[in-house]
């Protein structure tokens, strides 16, 4: 049962009062924002990197994403293999529809029309809620942060079923759990519109506290573009914690950065979290994302591909050889046919200067690139619906 409470001195199970609750959750949710600051900073790149934002690296001092700049004559070709290598791995990894079974309780028939009908009821609700699309999100989170997450929501009274997929910036499980089965507790940052928030938690008095969690996605874009003024969004809290001796039935507690909205014994179920990880990383809760293993091919590939433009357009626009005494006029040198080019006659006459033509390592960089993805990735050429080479 979930009920509101008075932030001003009602007491939450287990006898601690809100007060305390509120800076047990304040200092978690500070906690955890530490630790996983820095493994954030990977998924932003990553994140860019899908976005063809790839020669974006992180200010270690602000922690903003940054572009540096570089020369006008120099190219910064993009051409990503990175999206539709987690295209394929998201749609390889989902393939299947997800099946349910349901066992019956005994070998009567009665019990095995039940399991049937059960099963048949469970298919239609996935298919209501959209699950499988659901999961595609999440996993595509896993591949660019790690790991994704699914929370099943469910209310046996109004009769909803659903399934929410969170953002991984917005989550933050318990600094040094190295799974779901050792978290004892993990913190949701939601970011509601101040209106949405006031109607679902029946709080007209709710005030924005300028928006978007610091940590997600959404926060970190905007917040350069902020102008003075907050925006019309708040932040809540949602914090679940396993039983302890000062909860002996656990905690499940929503709450602003200054009050508590409502809580309630948790789930006997536990945390209502589930966690997909791309690949799991010993010691460490969150997986290894899989952008993060293809951002040096990436680079790689990028770089060839800029050289050989440059060297596209010094072809295409050649240098030319002129002694001073040539005198001649800054527009007299283009790529117009037939033009007459006049000059003093002083001195040799300006030539072409010709650009030294491209190695064969470079043709070859760009395979080794591609092949370096595929390897990565455990994506291969029949994976992407092509033929292999030798086939």
């Amino acid at each position: 049962m979930v009920m509101a409470i008075d932030s001003g001195g009602a007491f939450a199970p287990g006898g601690e009062d809100t007060r305390a609750l509120l800076d047990r959750v304040r200092t978690r949710s500070d906690q955890a924002r530490a630790t996983y600051h820095d493994l954030r900073a990977d998924w932003y790149l990553n994140i860019a990197f899908m976005l063809n934002h790839q020669y974006t690296e992180v200010d270690e001092q602000s922690g903003q994403l940054v572009q540096p700049v570089t020369p006008q004559w120099r190219q910064r070709a993009v051409r990503n293999i990175i999206a539709p290598t987690v295209d394929v791995y998201v749609n390889r990894v989902t393939s299947q529809w997800p099946t349910f079974r349901v066992v019956p309780a005994t070998a009567e028939d009665r019990d095995h029309d039940a399991a049937t009908v059960g099963g048949h009821a469970l298919e239609y609700a996935a298919r209501k809620i959209k699950l499988l699309s659901k999961i595609k999100a999440a996993v595509q989170y896993a591949a660019t942060c790690g790991t994704g997450f699914l929370i099943p929501l469910y209310d046996a009274a109004a009769r909803f079923l659903d399934v929410d997929v969170p953002s991984p910036f917005d989550m933050y499980p318990e600094p040094g759990a190295q799974s779901q089965h050792d978290c004892h507790w993990m913190i949701r940052a939601h970011s509601f519109a101040i209106e949405e928030a006031r109607l679902r938690f029946k709080r007209p008095d709710l005030q924005a506290n300028h928006g978007f969690p610091e940590d997600s996605v959404t926060g970190r874009l905007l917040k350069s573009y902020e102008s003075g003024g907050s925006l019309d969004r708040i932040t809540i809290l949602e914090y679940w914690q396993l039983a302890d001796s000062t909860y002996p039935e656990g905690i499940h507690t929503i709450c602003t950065n200054n009050e508590i909205l409502s809580t309630s014994a948790l789930d006997p179920l536990g945390i209502p979290v589930i966690p997909i990880h791309r690949a799991p990383t010993p010691g460490r809760y969150f997986g290894r994302p899989l952008v993060t293993g293809l951002r040096s091919p990436q680079k790689a590939y990028n770089a060839a591909t800029s050289r050989i433009l440059e060297n596209f357009a010094l072809h295409a626009g050649m240098k030319w050889l002129s002694p001073r005494t040539a005198e001649l006029d800054e527009a007299a040198l283009n790529n117009l046919p037939d033009e007459v080019v006049e000059w003093s006659g002083n001195g040799t006459p300006p030539r072409e200067v010709s650009p030294p033509s491209l190695p064969v390592w470079i043709e070859n960089m760009l395979e080794a690139a591609y092949r370096d993805v595929d390897r990565i990735s455990g994506i291969h050429e029949a994976s992407r619906g092509l033929r292999p080479d030798g086939v």
